[in-house]
This record gives structure tokens, sequence and C-alpha cells, in this order.
């Protein structure tokens, strides 16, 4: 029997989802539970997805900037801090599809056509950005406060992005949707560390 997404476990183990492809289905339906096997299925380079997993997501919310810092695999959990009143958000960007630099004024149009989508919707939106933790990249994302993730995985795919990240209370997924439409993801338990910027 299919699972929703609204089934899935996301943010509480490192399961993941098979969704079919909207252009051929008019709406994600999730088909099956699985991590991904390799980096081949995530749909990309071992080196791309290293910079993935060690990405820091940055969070504007009402208590000031949340830093979201993915821990490693034998580090100890902590416990979960998360803005009041949530229960995910999701973080995705328009810049840079698929991985292929683009100049900035077009990473910029983007990223305000997305903005505008996401406010026409009603999506509840909180500044973001996604950054490599030694400052070597960073890109301006948004977050989707509470949105269904079949929700998240059609704008990631609309905005041709290889992953975004699925923020829930101490854990930090990346969700893979690469070009074969075959969506995982990888969760880890995360840290978090609150500015007042």
């Amino acid at each position: 029997m299919p699972v929703t997404c609204r089934d899935l476990a996301i943010g509480r183990t490192p399961d993941a989802v098979d969704v079919q492809p909207p252009a051929r289905t008019g709406t994600l339906r999730c088909v099956q539970l699985r991590t991904p096997t390799s980096d081949a299925e995530r749909g990309l380079s071992a080196a791309r997805v290293q910079t993935y997993a060690r990405a820091v997501v940055d969070v504007r919310a009402s208590e000031g900037v949340w830093s979201v810092v993915p821990l490693r695999l034998n580090d100890t959990r902590e416990a979960a801090r998360f803005p009041a009143g949530t229960k995910s958000i999701s973080i995705v960007t328009a810049y840079n599809p698929r991985g292929v630099p683009h100049p900035e004024h077009l990473n910029v149009q983007a990223q305000q056509a997305l903005m505008s989508r996401l406010k026409g919707g009603g999506v509840l939106r909180l500044a973001g950005l996604s950054r490599a933790a030694d400052a070597s990249w960073a890109e301006p994302a948004v977050g989707m406060v509470d949105v269904p993730l079949e929700q998240a995985i059609a704008v990631s795919v609309t905005c041709q992005q290889s992953a975004f990240f699925h923020w829930t209370p101490g854990i930090l997924s990346i969700v893979w949707t690469p070009e074969n439409n075959v969506v995982t993801a990888d969760a880890r338990y995360c840290r978090t560390i609150i500015r007042n910027d």
C-alpha cells in the first residue's frame, strides 16, 4: 500500500521517499520509503554530496538567527531547540540551478520569483542562508514554515535544485531531488546556535 508524504518520518529517522515526477502526474505521490544507496542515486558527485553534508543553514526567526549545524555521525545528540510554535522548516534556494554557477543578476531574479510565488501561495517565509562552515560559499534561501514535505519537494524541483534542507527539532535532513525525480533523504542530528544579529 503506498505511503503518503504526510506519513513520512523524515526528521525522526533517516528514511526517505520515492516521488513520482510532477510533470507526469500533476501531483506528488510517495510510493516507497528508503534511503539513498549511493551518491549516483542522489544524482551528484561524492564531492557535491559532501558539500551539502557539511553545509550550515541560517534562518531568521523572531528569536534571532538560528544557525543549524549538522553533527558528525558519532557526535552525541543535543537537546532539540527549535523556533516556538513551529514543526518544520524547509530551506530552499533558487540560486545556481543543478549546481551550475549562474550570473548574480539571474540568481537574484530567480530568488525574487521564488519569493513572489511563495507569497502568492500564502506560505509563511523566513529569510534564510545556506552556507559552507568555512564561508567558501553562501546562497540566499527561504525557510518555508510547516509546509507539507511534498510541497517543499515541488518547490525544489521547480527551482531545479539538486537538494534542499528540511529542519525539524534536532534533525537536519538533506532531501535530494536529482534529475531522475527519485527523491531520497539523508537525516543527521544537528545542533542550533541562536544569534541576535
